[in-house]
């Protein structure tokens, strides 16, 4: 547990240009894991970009513990080297059993714009793919992975005679009231 280690941003703290502003092409990710995977000198890695955030899933090597790696990952994604405090006040960092619980709450939608939202389970078992088929996914993040996918499973089935809405419903609903009339 203590190997693992997120980095990242998301809405909840910085902007969507700063989340844009470090995202990785879809069309670049695959041959980008790998270098990435070295200079951030961990032994897995698995990318999550989506329109609400940029993180970083990684495992160090065999009895190393997960530190912060939030400024080589912030010289890395941006293709600079980041200014005196940029890093630690853009990026946010868990490591061990932090970052275990957060990639379970992200797996699940609990740290979504709407929570208990669906599509970030799709996204993150995307990511893992694509970590799968770079060679930058091993046993710890295969693991994790289908632990927070197996929970994220089980809330949804859990959740599924709720009618909870998604980021979509929300927003088309009060198109759909303005059209019919509805004040």
């Amino acid at each position: 547990m203590h190997q693992i280690g997120v980095v990242g941003l998301s809405y909840r703290h910085a902007g969507i240009d700063d989340v844009a502003r470090l995202t990785i092409p879809k069309a670049d990710l695959e041959a980008r894991l790998p270098e990435l995977r070295s200079a951030l000198g961990v032994s897995e890695l698995l990318y999550l970009g989506t329109c609400n955030r940029v993180e970083l899933l990684f495992a160090t090597h065999d009895g190393e513990a997960a530190g912060d790696l939030r400024g080589p990952a912030l010289e890395q994604l941006s293709g600079r080297r980041p200014p005196q405090g940029e890093a630690p006040r853009l990026l946010r960092a868990w490591a061990g059993e932090s970052a275990l619980e957060h990639v379970l709450l992200l797996a699940c939608g609990l740290d979504s714009a709407q929570a208990g939202e669906r599509e970030i389970a799709a996204q993150l078992r995307a990511a893992w793919e694509t970590a799968r088929t770079a060679g930058t996914s091993g046993p710890l993040l295969d693991r994790l992975m289908g632990e927070a996918l197996g929970m994220a499973n089980r809330v949804q089935r859990l959740q599924a005679g709720t009618g909870a809405s998604s980021l979509a419903d929300l927003a088309a609903a009060p198109v759909l009231d303005h059209l019919a009339g509805v004040p």
